[in-house]
């Protein structure tokens, strides 16, 4: 926790299809301030960006023509490819972390950072508690087949393709079973919220 700052951030993370943003969309709702890393990791690449400048020089210009990153042709260029999608993290998560951590400077109270890849990104090195959203694989493969038109087969790819659920574990300060059910799932989430906003002020 940053005292001096009054500030505790959280790091909600979950595998696909675990639950997260049903979290963090409640805690947002609530009140609370969320950083989402995918609307960062988007205007980080913003047109004439340096970071797309970085990209256009790794995987060559045609990825970003007129200063524009095509991302159909790079998501296309790194699913399935791992030597090119390890290239492309290299490049990104970096300025991430650091994005992260110049938005957070200008914030107070209890932010939330969500980010499906909190752990192999590093961005749970900037946060006081990292929250598990957890649910059986079998579930998950369900819930995003249903959810994104998917056949199974392509849901398992995108299941395996992620840092295994026991392995996050490791880093989880708080585990949350989103096999509970959405309502019972947000009412914890919320009482641990407003735990660690007692915390940071002190109980009124």
């Amino acid at each position: 926790m940053t005292k001096q700052n009054e500030r505790f951030v959280i790091g909600i993370t979950g595998n696909i299809g675990a639950g997260k943003s049903t979290v963090t969309r409640a805690l947002a709702k609530a009140g609370a301030c969320v950083l989402d890393a995918d609307a960062m990791t988007r205007e980080l690449q913003a047109p004439g960006s340096e970071a797309v400048r970085a990209i256009a020089e790794e995987f060559g210009a045609q990825m970003a023509p007129s200063g524009i990153l095509d991302r159909k042709a790079l998501g296309a260029l790194v699913f399935g490819d791992e030597a090119a999608r390890a290239r492309l993290n290299a490049l990104m998560w970096p300025r991430l972390i650091e994005q992260t951590k110049c938005l957070l400077r200008r914030k107070r109270g209890v932010c939330i950072i969500d980010a499906a890849l909190l752990i192999e990104s590093g961005l749970h090195t900037v946060c006081d508690e990292v929250w598990l959203i957890t649910a059986p694989e079998e579930i998950r493969c369900a819930r995003i087949m249903k959810r994104d038109g998917l056949s199974e087969q392509q849901a398992w790819q995108r299941i395996k393709s992620q840092m295994p659920e026991t392995q996050k574990k490791e880093y989880a300060d708080c585990l949350l079973d989103s096999m509970v059910g959405e309502r019972c799932l947000i009412e914890k989430a919320r009482a641990l919220y407003d735990h660690a906003v007692g915390g940071l002020y002190g109980k009124q």
